[in-house]
């Protein structure tokens, strides 16, 4: 841009949440993006974003600020070491092998007795990289690398009425239309409700 802010958009970007929730569909992606990143505080970012996305954006004096999707769908690695801060997508980029600082032990533990084989969001096997989680936006500038996390704000449990689930059958279906193809679309089944309802 003009004004020498870049953003890098890694990923998929299905449509944008509102206020209330609801994906609508977005005409120009680069006009949303830089939307976003100049109108909101990166803290507001993945609220906003719906698909598997990681967003980068580097602002005219330098300093770089990453998030991800509310669910941080797609990995992005966090390794540091004399002088050095690497945020990469692959454990391949990192600049020191991660085995040299050898394993984490509860990861490792984790991985090979839990369903899913894998360890903990913020975890990887190795004792020097870590993952950015849900929530977190990192940022690196002149002082080095800084993690927030947004604090979970949970939704109070209630009983459900026919009317919520109602609501919820539009709200999926009105997904469904956004996300979806209208060439095809392959689904992976895994027997839980919404996979067996479609």
């Amino acid at each position: 841009f003009s004004d020498g802010l870049k953003i890098l958009a890694v990923g998929t970007l299905v449509g944008r949440r509102t206020e209330s929730g609801r994906l609508v569909s977005i005409e120009s992606q680069r006009a949303f993006l830089s939307g976003l990143v100049r109108d909101l505080p990166p803290a507001r970012w993945a609220g906003q974003i719906e698909g598997d996305l990681v967003l980068c954006a580097i602002k005219a004096d330098g300093v770089v600020t990453l998030s991800g999707d509310r669910f941080f769908k797609r990995d992005v690695y966090l390794q540091q070491g004399k002088g050095i801060v690497c945020l990469a997508s692959d454990l391949d980029l990192l600049p020191t092998n991660p085995a040299a600082s050898g394993y984490d032990q509860s990861a490792l533990a984790h991985t090979l007795t839990y369903y899913g084989h894998r360890p903990p969001k913020k975890h990887t096997i190795y004792n020097s990289v870590r993952r950015l989680s849900p929530g977190d936006i990192a940022s690196v500038d002149q002082d080095g690398l800084h993690v927030a996390n947004t604090p979970f704000d949970p939704v109070p449990t209630r009983e459900y009425t026919e009317e919520d689930h109602g609501r919820y059958y539009e709200a999926f279906l009105d997904y469904l239309a956004t996300a979806g193809s209208g060439g095809g679309n392959a689904l992976f089944l895994s027997s839980g409700w919404d996979s067996t309802s479609i």
